[in-house]
Formats: C-alpha cells, structure tokens, sequence
C-alpha cells in the first residue's frame, strides 16, 4: 500500500468520527430543548389551572331595550376605611321611544367576587319625556354590601297610558278630541276630554250616552263616567266636554271614550228638560217641562215614582199630555199627596208614549 492511500483512508475515517460527533451534538442540542419545550407547556398549563382555580368576577352590565338606553354605568361606594356602608348604582338612561314614558323600573342584581348573586334592588322612574336624558340611582345599603364586586341592571317593567281614543259609529263621527285642564278653578285643577262630534245621518239623534275611562301616566284607570247629549239635529256638529272627577284630574293623562247606547227620535220622542218639587201644605207640587224633538204631532206619558228615606216606593203619578206639537215645548204641573207617616226624599221620571 503506498502513502498516498494510507493518508486518504485516514481522512476518510476521520470525516466519519466528526460526522458522528456532530450528530450526536445535534440530538443532545434537539432533547435539550424539547425537555425545557416540555416544562415550558407544563408551567402554562399549571398557570392556566391556577386561573380557573382563582373566582371570576363577572364585569358589570346595564341592559337597555327598544325604548329606554342605558348610555352609561358605574358604582359607587360610601362608607368608612374598614367597610362599605353602601352602594350605588348610577345610570344614564335616555327615553329613545316617540312618547312620553309612564315609568321605568330598572332591576339591578347584585353580585359578590365569586359571582354568587347577593340580593335585588328595584328603582321606579316616573314621567320620562321622550328624547329626554335622565340620570337614576339604584340604592343598596344592607350589611352586606362590602361583598358587592359586580352588577347587572335590566329594564324590568314598563308603564304606559295608552293613547287617547274616541269611537264614533254610523251615524256619529269624531272630529277631534284633545285633554283639556283648567287650572283656574279654586280647588285646583279640572281636566276634561273635549270633543267635537257630528251627526252625520238623516235622523235626529234623542240621547247620546258617551262611557269615558280616564288613566293615569301608568295607565292604570282612575275612574269610568257616563255622560249624555241630547236632541242633535242631522247633519250638526257640536262640542262635547267629559269632565273627570277633580280628584282624579290632577293625574289624568289619557282617555278612551266609546258611545254606549243611542236613540234616535224613532224610539224617542219626547224629553223631560226641566223639573223641580216644591213641599206644601197639601202635598208635593211638581212642575217641568218636557220637549217634543220629533217632527211629528204627538202624546207624552210622563211617569213620576216617588221614594221615602228608606228608598221605598210610595206612590206613583201618570201625567198624560196630548198633542205636542213637534219641536215644542210643553209645562205640566201636578200634586202629590203621600199617606200619613210617609215623606219624600226623591223621585225620578219616565217618559213613554200614549197607547193608542
């Protein structure tokens, strides 16, 4: 064998040895570093466990809906250096709907570190114009209430007057209506829906009895009256005033008013329009007025029933009167003797027609 090939078999061998070592350098370098990739993943995940471990607080929440927004909250908290004494729960709070808004109850639930829910607290805001912005406390001041960390406030209930309402029918049509308040009278003020009606059919009308229910800015219903118009002409219009009990007016807001019953001149004819009793020494004088409405001749039947202290009836007088021009008027005068021992304290009227 010559030098030439003893040299080149020892750098061949040589080439092998330092292949070898820098393989093995290479697998210690890559097990290094999957044993700290190893750790590394371990301590995240023992990081991520430590966090699930520790309470979540729940972030704070308001909750509006399509007409009340809650633009933006906060807590507050009152008390000395060792404890709180209360809370508070400020709102921003803005009426987004068309119409004023009776009231708002906001409902806040309230919640310790952990997310458990503590207790409830309520607050109730009236008379929310719309587009207006108006700021609402919700108050918490129970012993517990340094364990108060979070909340979430929802529109819990909404109160509203329905809108104003007047139903005519075939013959009776509504033209406008409006609330009307005089606060000119002396023992305050009086509110009223004024109406303007008309009479659109070829028949006189003899009675219109109009039920009205008034609400309130809640829509709760304050109080139902009737209330009566007489002898309306065809094609005439007129102005119609229900009046609401003054001790309701000062918190009327609303109204819905429907016809209840109607007469034409058909059924009836003649209307009592005046009357009165005057005691005497022989007995009850009675005098009146009644009306004939129609457009024809006719007789009246007028029916006066009389009561006693205990609402008993004690008598009765029929009246007759015969041959009421049409659109006339006609006085009747009469005496009523009750029996001994028995005294008048009321009476009331019918009228009907004379049977043939």
């Amino acid at each position: 064998m010559s030098d030439k090939e003893t040299n080149g078999n020892e750098n061949q061998a040589q080439e092998v040895v330092e292949q070898k070592t820098k393989a093995e350098e290479t697998a210690a370098s890559e097990a290094i570093g999957w044993e700290a990739a190893d750790k590394e993943v371990s301590a995240e995940g023992q990081a991520v466990k430590e966090a699930e471990a520790k309470p979540k607080t729940l972030e704070p929440t308001a909750i509006g809906d399509e007409r009340v927004a809650i633009l933006k909250h906060d807590i507050y908290r009152e008390g000395g250096e060792n404890a709180t004494e209360s809370i508070s729960i400020a709102l921003s709070t803005k009426n987004v709907s068309d119409a004023t808004i009776g009231s708002v109850l906001f409902e806040a639930e309230l919640y310790d570190i952990e997310g458990n829910v503590l207790d409830k607290v309520e607050q109730k805001t009236t008379d929310f114009k719309e587009d207006v912005i108006r700021n609402v406390r919700l108050n918490y001041s129970k012993p517990d209430s340094d364990k108060v960390r979070s909340y979430c406030v929802k529109v819990a209930r909404i109160m509203m007057a329905p809108e104003p309402v007047v139903t005519g029918n075939d013959k009776i049509t509504i033209l406008k209506h409006s609330l009307t308040i005089d606060n000119t009278a002396y023992h305050g003020p009086v509110a009223s829906a004024s109406i303007a009606i008309r009479n659109v059919s070829e028949d006189t009308i003899a009675t219109l009895l109009f039920e009205a229910t008034f609400y309130d800015i809640e829509g709760n219903i304050l109080n139902t009256v009737k209330h009566s118009e007489i002898e309306l002409k065809p094609n005439t219009s007129r102005a119609v005033n229900i009046q609401c009990p003054q001790q309701h007016s000062s918190n009327l807001k609303s109204y819905n008013i429907r016809i209840a019953r109607m007469t034409t001149t058909d059924i009836e004819r003649v209307q009592l329009r005046r009357n009165e009793i005057r005691t005497t020494d022989t007995g009850e004088e009675v005098r009146g007025i009644v009306k004939n409405i129609s457009n024809v001749k006719t007789d009246a039947a007028l029916v006066a029933t009389f009561l006693n202290y205990n609402n008993e009836n004690i008598g009765t007088r029929v009246v007759i009167l015969k041959d009421i021009e049409p659109n006339t008027t006609r006085q009747f005068h009469f005496l009523f003797e009750p029996m001994e021992g028995d005294r008048v304290k009321s009476y009331n009227f019918c009228i009907g027609e004379v049977a043939e």
